[in-house]
């Protein structure tokens, strides 16, 4: 499987877990310094789409990343 077949399959796999996922219990934080689900999730998307651009970017160039 290449990188972005599984990046793929790995939203898929998120997607599929949380689909039944309650939108209120989503938004909880359980203390000031815990992060909600929904802001893991944020920031898990903003990762990927990074790590996905340098990946594709890295792909194109002959020059190392």
């Amino acid at each position: 499987m290449d990188h972005a077949s599984a990046l793929e399959a790995g939203r898929g796999e998120i997607r599929a877990t949380f689909a039944s996922f309650p939108a209120y219990l989503a938004s909880l934080k359980p203390d000031e310094k815990t992060w909600s689900v929904l802001e893991v999730i944020e920031h898990m998307t903003a990762v990927e789409a990074r790590f996905l651009d340098r990946f594709l970017n890295a792909e194109s160039s002959d020059v190392p990343p």
